[in-house]
């Protein structure tokens, strides 16, 4: 932002009005946001910063990432990842916000996010995944749930007649599924001890154990749910032997041959080629902390002959999120590239979004003004993307 009057400042790093925060000071030599930027090092000055703003809002400041080239303001809205306003991602602000107000905002995170971001990672099969999802959130079709949702059945379990059929009763303590359990001999946790339900439980798994006993457990409950259905409906089920079997069976299988499709993925990613004669290829990649922390980028530029013509590695000022790491990592890339003349460039990195927004100047979004500013700034001239992490073209003197 180059124009704007500091002192309009925005509340947090994902602003949800405009209300300024800050007193209104008299801002004396430097009332525009270039001048509390350091044009050698293209970095913020913390010093000014600190003389007019609220602590808070310096470390806010100080988290935006600065592009290669000035340019002018421009609106982004921030309830997306595109960047353009609709109504819906408006809805899910607004109901953000106002149940934020009604509960308050917590003092730490969804406890049980973990587990969500756990879960479709797993190395399971995808009717496995999707129905531990259904598992976790409750929303398996067991009498009970069937009965709350106004279907004219009785709620007690259908097999042994003694208990209301609730997921908890129907996977783990009904009896068949009980002699099923009794056979995990180096399960992490008492996992017949279910007086919670299913979410508490897997996340005690992982906190004991380990992501195999996770997705072990999702596989033994799936066969345990579909045995349950083949002898109410169709009277034809297995004993607890063969369903623990084929459960173990199934998991492992599938982690073979995933197993094989990874590792030929990896050796397929390690045959790197040299770029066409007259041309360098810069290889990019950014980290980001998992918590505190910086985040670095790290350049590696080679010729036609498999030369190396310059390594870079540094940090970043700050942690930026995963798409402005992204962006920074190739536009000091094509920087590296600009100071050292050379014009014919590949650039392969393995962000695709970020190497599809640079070939069509999409600019919208969280890293959009550093794309912007790559162009803007004559870093890189005609680019075509080749494949889904690469682009061609041209830098300019």
């Amino acid at each position: 932002m180059r124009k704007r009057f500091i002192y309009e400042t925005i509340n947090g790093n994902q602003p949800q009005t405009l209300t300024r925060l800050s007193p209104h000071k008299k801002t004396g030599d430097f009332p525009m946001v270039t001048v509390l930027i350091d044009q050698d090092t293209k970095r913020r000055r913390r010093d000014r910063l600190e003389r007019i703003f609220l602590p808070f809002e310096v470390e806010t400041i100080l988290n935006i990432p600065i592009s290669y080239h000035a340019q002018e303001d421009q609106l982004i809205w921030v309830g997306n990842k595109n960047g353009t306003f609709t109504v819906k991602s408006a809805y899910y602000v607004a109901r953000k916000i106002v149940e934020g107000n009604s509960r308050g905002e917590p003092s730490v995170g969804d406890v049980r996010a973990l587990l969500w971001k756990k879960m479709w990672h797993l190395n399971i099969l995808a009717k496995v995944r999707i129905f531990s999802w259904r598992l976790c959130m409750d929303a398996i079709p067991t009498m009970l749930n069937l009965n709350k949702r106004g279907v004219q059945v009785e709620p007690i379990c259908p097999l042994c007649k003694d208990d209301i059929e609730s997921v908890e009763h129907a996977i783990f303590k009904c009896e068949i599924a009980g002699c099923v359990w009794k056979m995990w001999e180096d399960c992490p946790i008492n996992i017949m001890d279910i007086n919670r339900d299913v979410s508490d439980l897997a996340i005690e798994i992982l906190h004991q154990g380990t992501q195999r006993d996770l997705e072990k457990c999702f596989g033994v409950a799936w066969r345990i749910w579909l045995n349950r259905n083949q002898v109410i409906y169709e009277e034809n089920g297995e004993p607890a032997a063969h369903i623990w079997g084929f459960a173990i069976r199934m998991t492992k299988d599938y982690k073979d041959v995933n197993g094989l499709k990874v590792k030929h993925k990896e050796n397929k990613k390690q045959q790197w080629e040299p770029p066409p004669e007259g041309f360098y290829t810069i290889n990019v990649d950014g980290a980001i902390p998992l918590t505190n922390g910086q985040s670095g980028v790290g350049m590696l530029i080679r010729d036609w002959n498999r030369r190396v013509i310059a390594v870079v590695s540094m940090p970043l000022p700050r942690r930026y999120s995963v798409k402005e790491t992204e962006a920074i990592v190739v536009e000091q890339g094509l920087v590296l590239a600009k100071e050292l003349g050379l014009e014919k460039i590949i650039v392969e990195g393995d962000s695709f979004l970020t190497i599809q927004a640079i070939e069509t100047m999409d600019v919208r979004g969280v890293a959009g003004h550093i794309i912007k500013g790559m162009v803007l700034g004559r870093l890189v001239a005609a680019c075509k993307r080749q494949k889904s992490d690469t682009l061609t073209g041209t830098t300019t003197k």
